[in-house]
């Protein structure tokens, strides 16, 4: 909490879990957000021994993290100097994969995935520095550490000109010209 949310300051609601798995969504789904402890709302719950609420979030009232645009996403983890990965694991529904490992069919159940919809988080701790995605309505944009700012650079890879271009196509040809490089 201390590194996250008590340095965050926006109103956007998160997953009910961090890097919640598509197989958890029936479990936990919906999301959360902190209000004022003043808050009377029933679905509000004063956090012992803080001036503030947990407050489950209704999809017609409140705005989720998740749909903002990334550029929107990416600003606010920025200026408040909140780690841009930690940001994406409360947004998004969370894969456990490198993204080397992805393949077009894999690519294609996650655009698929209707629990998705609002963006997937493409990552793994067996490399916690390697390049994570997050797809998003047919778009794929990559978090790459940056040592010199000490976070991660986030930019669109993928899908980010047009959507009427096939961008399966265009990810595995960019994706097999990195492996020819690497082997």
């Amino acid at each position: 909490c201390t590194n996250f949310f008590m340095k965050a300051n926006f109103n956007y609601c998160v997953n009910k879990r961090f890097q919640m798995k598509k197989e958890e969504v029936h479990t936990s789904k919906g999301s959360w957000c902190y209000v004022s402890d003043k808050c009377k709302l029933p679905s509000a719950t004063p956090v012992p021994g803080t001036n503030v609420a947990a407050k489950l979030c209704s999809p017609e009232l409140d705005m989720s993290l998740s749909r903002l645009p990334m550029g929107e996403v990416v600003r606010i983890a920025d200026e408040q100097h909140l780690d841009q990965g930690v940001m994406a694991g409360h947004a998004y529904l969370y894969k456990d994969m490198l993204v080397e490992d992805l393949d077009a069919k894999i690519l294609n159940e996650i655009w698929d995935d209707v629990d998705g919809k609002d963006g997937t988080l493409i990552w793994s701790m067996r490399n916690h520095f390697a390049p994570r995605w997050v797809v998003k309505k047919n778009v794929i944009y990559e978090h790459r550490i940056n040592a010199t700012k000490r976070g991660w650079d986030v930019k669109c890879v993928g899908g980010c000109l047009s959507s009427s271009h096939n961008t399966t196509a265009m990810w595995a040809e960019q994706h097999d010209r990195e492996l020819a490089t690497r082997l």
